[in-house]
């Protein structure tokens, strides 16, 4: 009786009318809910501010906090790895779910199982319209970007690479919800006192640049009043064959309201508050994202916000309520510019001790040994705040002193010394010795009291002479402190060469 029953169910079972079944719930269900791209959009949002939620209230450790309460996610979708390709053409691609003899046995699982997959179907069809169905695969760690053949063919008949490279630009940027990147521009004046005239008219835009404006929620816990705005951004599919996962990353965030106190910029978030009023805030934002759909159809708000990154680094998220906020935004912008400077600039240098560090590697003959030595000298003075290299190879009538350094009296570590420091540079074979202290002392002190501090750089380093010669003069003010090739080398490469120049000085003065 079994087998047979198995057979009947086997000759029952047609999987045609129940893919045209579900057509059918698909096409029913556009009719009913002609929004329900909204619909889905605002279903991310609820998963996101969950995710968010555990992210700063459950893990502790966690880089997401109430100072950078934003977190990106991995929305996980199902994929056909052996869907056949021709070329840059794949056929299959997703898998919305499978019809089986088993998940369809009786009305109520068939009824089950296609609630799933139009779930799937409309969650996947939603997140591939808001990123225009761009995708990116990656493989051996490096993503190569693919596009629909129809949107591939209208980039290809664009004139003009520029204008192509616009039309890129806004196929594949993410899809953004009260948020919007903006690119820091290289270079620009070394002291920033406001942002150049480009970026300003980029913040004052920020509301065209969103797919939708921003939108916000005001919670009142316990007499307490806060506002917060909505930052949300899908990005476009990734297929990583590397790893066998398809997903879109989905960044969520909450914007606090940002006041000026003095100098600084103050975010007026919940962090301090009890548990129970946490609770009860994230309990109001909850419901505040229930009501988005009827705010999102057919009217939304206008307030913006902008989020700044460097390096995948979240740094700043400022909500933009009017126009006296741009203040507060473009104090911000000021900032993040200086830090990418201050950056650049340090790489700069970096750059520039380690090719004369090699120079003086490199050196043959005994005047291209002194001078590589001298000029990578200047470059470490010179990265000293308030300390500057006025003169090299400064000769007199009976002398000749290889730097002569000026500090503006607020130089750290040198507010008491005497106008200028000298600076003295031997890259022999041999050890400096008693003779080339006495020396460069008898210069320190020959510079009518202007002078009271000098450094001896020695390649090879020192011979016993010369620390008892220190010693000798240890009861007078003048102070030369000596460098070893092998300490300068290491602060060359390490960035490290204040510190060098504090703990040399300190050994000297209680050698």
């Amino acid at each position: 009786m079994r087998k047979d029953a198995d057979k009947s169910n086997e000759r029952n079972w047609i999987p045609e009318k129940y893919f045209h079944g579900f057509q059918d719930a698909l096409d029913s269900y556009e009719k009913a809910h002609p929004h329900w791209r909204i619909e889905v959009l605002v279903s991310l949002v609820k998963w996101g501010i969950r995710n968010l939620k555990h992210s700063i209230e459950q893990k502790p450790a966690s880089k997401i906090t109430w100072r950078n309460p934003l977190v990106e996610l991995h929305y996980p979708l199902e994929w056909d790895w052996k869907s056949p390709r021709d070329g840059d053409n794949v056929y299959g691609k997703y898998i919305l779910g499978k019809l089986t003899k088993e998940n369809t046995s009786d009305p109520q699982k068939a009824a089950k199982t296609f609630a799933t997959m139009m779930t799937c179907r409309f969650n996947t069809m939603a997140l591939e319209h808001f990123t225009n169905g761009a995708w990116f695969e990656k493989r051996n760690n490096q993503c190569v970007p693919y596009l629909p053949a129809n949107l591939d063919s209208a980039i290809k008949e664009i004139q003009g690479k520029w204008k192509k490279r616009e039309a890129l630009t806004q196929i594949y940027k993410p899809f953004w919800i009260g948020t919007t990147r903006i690119d820091v521009p290289d270079g620009g004046p070394k002291k920033i006192t406001s942002i150049s005239r480009r970026a300003a008219k980029r913040l004052e835009s920020v509301g065209q640049r969103m797919d939708i404006p921003g939108i916000s929620f005001t919670a009142q816990v316990n007499g307490k009043k806060i506002w917060s705005g909505l930052v949300f951004e899908i990005q476009p599919l990734i297929i990583d064959y590397d790893d066998r996962r398809a997903y879109h990353p989905v960044t969520i965030g909450l914007a606090f309201e940002h006041r000026l106190a003095g100098n600084d910029v103050l975010a007026l978030t919940p962090s301090d508050w009890p548990a129970n009023d946490r609770e009860t805030f994230w309990d109001n934002i909850l419901r505040g994202v229930d009501e988005l759909t009827e705010r999102l159809i057919p009217k939304n708000e206008t307030q913006s916000s902008i989020i700044l990154l460097h390096n995948g680094e979240i740094l700043k998220i400022q909500p933009l309520h009017c126009r006296k906020d741009m203040k507060v935004a473009k104090r911000l912008f000021a900032g993040f510019q200086t830090k990418l400077q201050r950056e650049e600039a340090f790489a700069k240098q970096c750059k520039r001790r380690l090719h004369l560090l090699r120079a003086c590697d490199m050196a043959k003959t005994a005047n291209e040994k002194g001078r590589a030595l001298e000029k990578l000298a200047e470059e470490l003075f010179n990265t000293v705040p308030g300390l500057k290299v006025v003169q090299s190879r400064a000769r007199t009538r009976t002398e000749e002193i290889d730097l002569v350094i000026s500090h503006d009296g607020n130089a750290h570590g040198f507010k008491d010394e005497a106008e200028f420091i000298l600076v003295e540079c031997k890259k022999w074979s041999g050890k400096c010795g008693k003779d080339e202290f006495v020396l460069f002392e008898k210069k320190i002190r020959n510079r009518k009291g202007r002078s009271s501090l000098g450094f001896l750089i020695s390649w090879n380093g020192f011979t016993d002479t010369f620390s008892k010669e220190m010693l000798r003069g240890s009861h007078e003010r003048l102070l030369v402190v000596p460098l070893t090739g092998d300490q300068i080398r290491s602060a060359a490469q390490r960035g490290t060469f204040l510190s060098l120049l504090e703990s040399a000085k300190r050994d000297a003065v209680f050698v």
